[in-house]
């Protein structure tokens, strides 16, 4: 994957109020030839701050969103594994090898809700309280900085050591676990 995994970018129609955040998980593979400053047709250029306009932001570049439609970059947050958006409206994410939660505002600025997590991954909310899968334990963060166990009867580690978890219609949390060895040949 990129070194520019955990890309936050808003994308504002002309007739929302407020704006939505573009999150874009991976990076930006090279291309064979570069491309033209302009974009295609369906496409617009994302529109980069000074500040940001670095690695794969220091060229211009494109996405192809629905007509009315514009995408601003905001922040660049290293490390991102996953996001979802809270009651707030903010999006927040985790940053697995740094071991923390963080909250993204639409301007950009982050606060952490979370650290000294073990490899956190997904994230899911019920109401106004964010749900954080571990890799052997779920813990719920009702407020910044608090962190309340759920589970910790997890398998942790092994080969696939990311937790992805949601809420289903039956209010049930569910919990993916991979597994702990590669695939039989």
């Amino acid at each position: 994957m990129g070194a520019h995994r955990g890309v936050a970018a808003s994308a504002v129609p002309p007739l929302l109020t407020g704006p939505l955040f573009l999150f874009l998980l991976g990076g930006f593979a090279p291309a064979a030839a570069p491309r033209a400053a302009a974009p295609s047709a369906g496409e617009v250029t994302v529109e980069v701050p000074g500040p940001l306009r670095m690695g794969a932001f220091a060229r211009p570049r494109h996405l192809r969103v629905p007509p009315g439609f514009r995408v601003s970059l905001v922040a660049v947050v290293p490390g991102v594994r996953f996001g979802v958006f809270g009651p707030d409206g903010r999006l927040a994410v985790s940053q697995t090898r740094a071991g923390r939660v963080v909250a993204l505002d639409a301007s950009g600025r982050g606060s952490v809700l979370a650290s000294g997590l073990d490899r956190p991954h997904g994230l899911a909310y019920r109401g106004s309280v964010l749900y954080v899968a571990e890799t052997g334990r779920v813990v719920r963060l009702p407020r910044p900085g608090v962190v309340e166990v759920v589970t910790t009867d997890l398998p942790a580690g092994g080969m696939h050591f990311t937790r992805t978890l949601g809420f289903g219609p039956d209010g049930g949390l569910y919990v993916s676990v991979g597994s702990d060895s590669p695939p039989l040949r």
